[in-house]
Order: structure tokens, then sequence, then C-alpha cells
């Protein structure tokens, strides 16, 4: 039940956390190479209070589960402390719309991201959430529309009440999805198709309405062809916005 995403940060943070204190076996995993490692990733890292607890987290869940399936008799790192954030250890703050620069962003983006940038908005979902949606979970034929998420990040079931305006718009999409297909739309398609970089893309089009600046880190692959990795956000009235 745990989302694929979440699977792959817990077992990055494993192998970064096994490579940095050399372990070898599972004997090796100690409390006193542990509280090194953690102290590490912000004294000599940088990372955030934040980022610290979540590898915290991760590697005494991992212990607890060497405990639970009888690997170790007792976690090594049960020990391992979180630590309280206060909002002056944050390194970053999010950067949160109004409703003015947020048709300023939708204005100036091409028209699937436009859909997924208000879906998103008015429903609330997370971008991560909204590939989830079918056909069979929109109900944008009735006086009061609405949507079902049934793959929440906490396992819940959540129906929201969409704007009447936000259904016209699904409904074009529905009929251009229909043309596509050749007139039939199984309903169990996403409705939106969500770009692997999906942060990225919101980036370059919030600075293209003006609201800030991006930059553009390039990567070149094994091929020797370039793409474009990070896009980080700059705000020049404020550093720690991200």
């Amino acid at each position: 039940g745990v989302p694929v995403d979440h699977q792959e940060r817990c077992r990055n943070r494993l192998d970064k956390a096994f490579a940095a204190m050399d372990l070898r076996t599972i004997a090796d995993l100690i409390i006193d190479k542990a509280q090194d490692y953690i102290t590490r990733l912000v004294t000599d890292e940088g990372n955030s209070l934040t980022t610290r607890n979540h590898h915290c987290t991760t590697l005494k869940s991992f212990g607890k589960w060497l405990k639970k399936n009888r690997r170790l008799h007792d976690n090594p790192v049960e020990e391992l402390e979180i630590v309280p954030v206060k909002d002056s250890d944050r390194t970053h703050e999010s950067r949160v719309f109004t409703v003015d620069e947020l048709m300023k962003v939708c204005d100036v983006a091409k028209p699937h991201h436009r859909l997924i940038y208000l879906f998103t908005a008015y429903t609330g979902f997370r971008h991560k959430e909204d590939k989830f949606v079918t056909w069979a979970d929109l109900d944008i034929d009735t006086e009061q529309p609405t949507c079902t998420l049934r793959n929440t990040k906490n396992g819940d079931t959540v129906v929201v009440n969409l704007p009447t305006w936000l259904a016209g718009e699904l409904r074009l999409h529905r009929a251009e999805e229909k043309l596509k297909l050749g007139g039939q739309l199984p309903t169990t398609r996403p409705v939106l198709h969500i770009p692997r970089w999906m942060v990225n893309h919101l980036r370059k089009d919030a600075a293209k309405a003006g609201l800030g600046e991006v930059e553009v880190e390039r990567k070149v692959s094994s091929g020797g062809h370039s793409y474009t990795g990070v896009v980080k956000w700059i705000d020049p009235s404020n550093p720690k916005v991200r």
C-alpha cells in the first residue's frame, strides 16, 4: 500500500546511508555510526533539518523491520532522535500563488498543462495524485460536478465538488480525447497525462508569467545528448522561496 515514489526515496536513502557508513553486514549497523552519519548530513552536506529527519526516520524504520523479521534481536538505531523543526530552521519556503497569479501562469501554459494547473488548484490534489484520477471518477454532467480520489497519500477516498466552469473545461477535454481515440473513451483511462517533470514545467511557466526566474540545469546523457535536468526556481525578493 506504499506509493512507488515513496519506496524509491526510502531505498535511495538507505543506499546512501549504507555507503556512507561503509556497512558490509547487518551487524555493522550500530548507533554510533548512524548518529555520525545523520549529523554529517547537516554539518558537511548542508541538508535541512527536515531532510535529516527523513533520513533518520528511514533508518529507524529499517532497524524496526530487522527486529520484526528477527534479523536482529533489537533495533540498533532506535535511539536516533527526530529533532523539532522551527520556521527559522527551514532552508526553503513554498511559493503560494494568488488566484490572479495562477491565471497569469495558465495564460502562458500549454493547453494540457493549463488544465493540470487548474484541476490541481481547485481540487487540492497533489500532482502525483492527479494521475490516478480516471474518467470513472468524474461526475461532470450534473448540476453539482464532483471528483472522487481513491488513492490519497493517506490511503483515504475523498470526494470534492468541482466548479461548474472547471467541469466545462473537463467536458471539452473529454470530447477531444474521444476524437483522438475514435469515439471510444475507456472509463479506466486517466483524465490527465502528468509529465514526469511537471514541477519543471510549472516553474518555467511561472517565469514566463513574470512571477520570478528559473535556473535550468543542463545534463548530458551517456549517448552525448543534452537534456534538461532540475529547473530551480529563483525569487529575487526572497532567496529562500522555491
